[in-house]
């Protein structure tokens, strides 16, 4: 993992935002941890990595989390 990305209290579209705007500033390959407690989230974040925008490594659910682990 290369960078973290707390978007813990964020509500639906701003985490993905987030995302976007850590991804660009990171290099081909790295990963990036992803935390958020929204719970649409994970569904969000997958249709925007499927339309090209990232690799989705892996997406783990802890307690009232999601972790999505995203790849450049």
């Amino acid at each position: 993992m290369h960078k973290i990305l707390d978007c813990v209290g964020t509500r639906c579209p701003f985490g993905v935002v987030k995302t976007a705007a850590a991804l660009e500033k990171m290099n081909y390959g790295e990963i990036l941890k992803i935390s958020s407690d929204d719970h649409v989230f994970s569904k969000e974040i997958s249709i925007w990595a499927d339309n090209g925008n990232g690799k989705i490594v892996d997406i783990v659910y802890e307690k009232n989390q999601t972790i999505v682990y995203i790849k450049k």
